[in-house]
């Protein structure tokens, strides 16, 4: 079970096959997906959309706002998952 990419919440058992990106990337399962705010989700499906309509050309420091953001959503789903949030 080496080649799969697990969820990164602690303790979660959910697995992915690792796409195209390989097996070194993030994966927040459906799950916990669903315990990240509303807010939160929106938030970074306007970045996705962004990304998608203008690619490297999306902003000065898109990259420093996306890992920004998903470090909140990160966040946000091991809370959830603790209890905590």
């Amino acid at each position: 079970m080496t080649d799969r990419v697990r969820c990164l919440v602690p303790f979660c058992r959910r697995t992915t096959k690792p796409g195209r990106n390989g097996v070194n990337v993030q994966w927040i399962c459906g799950n916990h997906w669903k315990a990240v705010p509303l807010a939160q989700r929106r938030v970074w499906g306007r970045l996705r959309r962004q990304w998608r309509r203008y690619g490297p050309e999306a902003g000065v420091h898109f990259d420093a706002r996306w890992w920004r953001v998903w470090d909140r959503l990160k966040r946000s789903a091991i809370e959830a998952a603790g209890g905590i949030g």
